[in-house]
């Protein structure tokens, strides 16, 4: 009981009320990472925590998780090292990362302090359950969108996202742009941007409006 009301504030904002603005330093995808290194290392103290398990802890891919690992090595969050016994690798929390969670999880926990005082529990489980709805809207939203528009003929390379709107290589950006833009229908042109040569960043609008865009570019011809 004492460990789960340690961890309570970021239990909450990790899982319960998905928003990225409650964190001061870090993205919320990253921290979840960490706080899930931080929590099986807090339950297997002196085992190496492998990638393996702590992908089925997280119930992500290996795939997936290592992009997210390979990140916050980079900037030096975890040590990500080889056991060559076992023939696995583990990973393991930075002393940067200790410090940035410590002070992460004291705002954490003020912000729920807060809340609960202000709001009281049943007022605030109402808001996380709306909060989770919405954002499972919105998944659905540009996951349908996204499926859609990498089924144009104009599409060439979709870069999927986690967030409200997603990258699309297309056959060229400039004139289907302006295309666009002539129907009223707004899309950033990502093209003179480094890596991201005849790329749009398309954002995941209302249902209306991502049926609207879809129709202009199935008709759409260079």
């Amino acid at each position: 009981m004492e460990e789960l009301q340690q961890h309570q504030g970021e239990w909450f904002f990790l899982h319960e009320l998905n928003v990225d603005k409650v964190f001061s330093t870090i993205q919320r995808a990253d921290y979840l990472i960490l706080y899930y290194i931080k929590v099986e290392q807090e339950a297997h103290p002196g085992e190496k925590l492998y990638l393996a398990d702590l992908a089925a802890a997280m119930g992500l891919r290996v795939t997936e998780l290592s992009k997210g690992i390979e990140k916050l090595q980079d900037s030096g969050f975890v040590t990500w090292k080889t056991d060559r016994e076992a023939g696995r690798t583990y990973v393991e929390l930075s002393s940067k990362a200790v410090e940035l969670m410590a002070e992460e999880q004291a705002l954490l926990q003020r912000c729920y302090r807060r809340m609960r005082t202000e709001l009281g529990d049943e007022e605030l489980r109402r808001a996380a359950a709306t909060m989770q709805r919405a954002t499972a809207i919105l998944k659905e939203e540009r996951e349908n969108l996204e499926a859609e528009f990498a089924a144009l003929p104009c599409t060439v390379k979709m870069f999927p996202s986690h967030a409200n709107f997603f990258l699309a290589r297309v056959t060229d950006a400039v004139k289907i742009y302006n295309y666009l833009v002539g129907k009223g229908i707004i899309v950033r042109n990502r093209n003179s941007v480094s890596l991201c040569g005849n790329c749009l960043r398309v954002t995941v609008g209302t249902r209306g409006e991502n049926e609207k865009l879809i129709e202009a570019l199935k008709v759409f011809t260079i």
